[in-house]
């Protein structure tokens, strides 16, 4: 069970002696105990012990590129000698102080990007970084920022410059400097996690941007630098001499990095090579991204067992794949097309889709929404709440779970899905303050109670109650017809055919094809062969309907031909002659095939 942070987060008011709430929902950390919103590091261990009864183990967060503003950075601002260099800070010396703006009374003030480039050519900084999150005009117009005057412990005055490629509040680790201050940090963090409180599970947080180079001309080098996999690198070699795992969140890497990494980088990697096209897929009924994204896999021979797939987590939903090169051509569709044409049409029929349906949502990302509110809104249901529209949505979200479950490797599903949240009102004022600096994903972040959806009000972080399509867990698993019934019945096929440890073979178009299917279901069914672990001859068949309308296909193997094939349908539990069959929109099918 991965609980996403819960450790205290914020700033501290040196001021005021005062400490001050996350911005960012826990990703912002300045302590390594538990918050008290939450609890106590002993009610965390006792949480880890109960789960251990069940077979069960806790996942915790690392956030390797940067902190909050406490008392590190405090310290830090103040020149002390025990946290000089923990962050990518400069001093601007008081002669150029000219070039800073006023703070107006704030403790920070973020630079405009003019204001960066003249620090740059002075050299002290390395200018503008290639990622560009959460911006948004006189807000965040550069990944930089200066302080007020601060009275450091030696009675100098100073003003430093710092980066923080996310918010302004979280000010970026210093991975280059010899001193070695940032991996002392994150490696007392790694164990409090897994010697104090007992988790043995450890989540990288956006362990992609964690170097910055300065290139000879244009923006500096972060993004995928080579210091942020020697990082990755370290820490989860540390993680593992300790006893515990790691998984991270790397939306970056291709599948030949993380081939390459997999024996000394982290032991598992959220799956991003399928999301994108996964999103896609879910909003649109259209699988030929999906279906791409698949054959690349294949192709790059990337053993999905190491990958985590998921449906909704914390951040929002994308639909640009960041592993489409631009000017190199791809089969999509039935001809060859450049990465930048097939990115141009995802992104306009996704735009004209979320607009048409009304889920559309400004930010940085595309839909900072919830899966529960894209299929409410496929189906109807947002606009028409019959018994139908709702089946027509739990369909869509078991089609798109069942999508994941079936795949080698870890399911991930988080309590917004079990739930089938909706994503929040952009109007809600108890989320205004936070999507200040553009951060969007608030809307997708409500407040839920998994055992009690009568409970009413806002959870501790004082984030809206989401409004939920399916209630509460003890209600659904009283409800054999309910969304996590059914779930649990997908669960226990996946575990019954050991798909986790099983081999993704082949995929539609690679070696088996879709004969006399409709021709309006081309782009919308989409099917997985995995061979079972062990067993050679034995394999597993899921076949998908992404799309809006009834898919009649017929299935020809032909890397098997001339074998014999015996065919049994999973879920109603017959063998079956042949696989021509058809499937209802949002449906799946699934076979399990032996063959001699």
């Amino acid at each position: 069970m991965h609980t996403n942070p819960i450790r205290k987060s914020g700033g501290y008011n040196p001021g005021t002696k005062n400490f001050t709430p996350s911005t960012d929902g826990g990703y912002d950390r300045i302590s390594y105990s538990v918050a008290p919103e939450f609890g106590t590091d002993e009610q965390y261990k006792t949480m880890v012990q109960k789960a251990k009864k069940f077979d069960c183990l806790i996942a915790a967060d690392i956030v390797p590129g940067h902190t909050g503003t406490g008392p590190d950075w405090v310290l830090s601002l103040m020149n002390h000698p025990d946290y000089k260099y923990l962050y990518h800070m400069v001093e601007i010396i008081e002669e150029d102080w000219d070039l800073l703006p006023f703070t107006d009374g704030k403790d920070t003030i973020n630079l405009k990007p003019d204001v960066v480039e003249k620090l740059k050519e002075k050299g002290y900084i390395v200018g503008e970084v290639e990622t560009s999150i959460f911006f948004a005009d006189n807000e965040k117009d550069s990944n930089w920022s200066v302080t007020d005057e601060v009275l450091g412990v030696d009675g100098i005055v100073r003003r430093w410059v710092y980066l923080h490629v996310f918010k302004s509040g979280q000010p970026s680790l210093n991975w280059l400097h010899a001193s070695f201050r940032a991996h002392q940090l994150l490696t007392g963090d790694i164990l409090k996690s897994i010697f104090d409180l007992g988790a043995k599970i450890v989540r990288f947080d956006a362990n992609s941007v964690l170097g910055v180079e300065k290139r000879d001309s244009g923006l500096a080098w972060n993004n995928k630098h080579p210091l942020s996999q020697v990082v990755t690198d370290q820490l989860a070699m540390f993680v593992r001499k300790v006893g515990g795992w790691s998984f991270e969140e790397n939306m970056e890497a291709a599948p030949k990095d993380l081939k390459l990494n997999k024996n000394k980088g982290t032991d598992l990697s959220y799956d991003f090579i399928t999301r994108a096209g996964f999103v896609y897929a879910s909003i649109s009924g259209d699988t030929s991204l999906l279906n791409l994204e698949l054959e690349m896999l294949l192709l790059e021979e990337l053993d999905p067992k190491m990958l985590i797939h998921s449906l909704q987590n914390h951040d929002s939903l994308f639909v640009i794949d960041p592993h489409l090169v631009e000017d190199q051509n791809y089969m999509y569709k039935g001809s060859l097309q450049s990465g930048q044409k097939i990115i141009d049409e995802v992104v306009e029929n996704t735009d004209a889709i979320s607009t048409e349906l009304d889920f559309r949502t400004p930010g940085y990302y595309p839909l900072s929404t919830t899966f529960g509110t894209i299929f409410a809104a496929r189906s109807g249901y947002i606009s028409s709440k019959t018994s139908e529209n709702f089946n027509k949505t739990k369909d869509l979200m078991l089609m798109a779970s069942s999508f994941n479950i079936f795949l080698p490797g870890v399911f991930q599903i988080s309590a917004w899905d079990l739930l089938g949240c909706l994503a929040l009102d952009q109007d809600d004022p108890n989320i205004q303050e936070l999507i200040g600096e553009a951060d969007y994903r608030w809307l997708n972040r409500g407040g839920f109670n998994l055992m009690d959806s009568s409970v009413n009000g806002t959870g501790v972080t004082g984030v809206s109650k989401a409004s939920t399509l399916f209630g509460d867990l003890v209600t659904q698993l009283d409800d054999e017809h309910s969304f996590v019934s059914n779930l649990k019945e997908l669960l226990d096929i996946r575990k019954r055919y050991r798909i986790a440890t099983s081999g993704l073979y082949a995929i539609m178009t690679n070696k088996f094809s879709f004969i006399n299917t409709n021709v309006s279901c081309k782009n919308s069914v989409l099917s997985v062969l995995l061979q079972l672990p062990d067993l050679t001859n034995e394999y597993f068949m899921t076949i998908y309907n992404f799309g809006d309308e009834e898919c009649k296909f017929e299935v020809s193997f032909d890397m098997f031909e001339g074998k014999s094939l015996e065919l049994r349908d999973v879920q109603i539990e017959k063998t079956i002659d042949h696989l021509y069959d058809h499937i209802l929109p949002y449906g799946f099918n699934l076979f399990h095939i032996t063959v001699t």
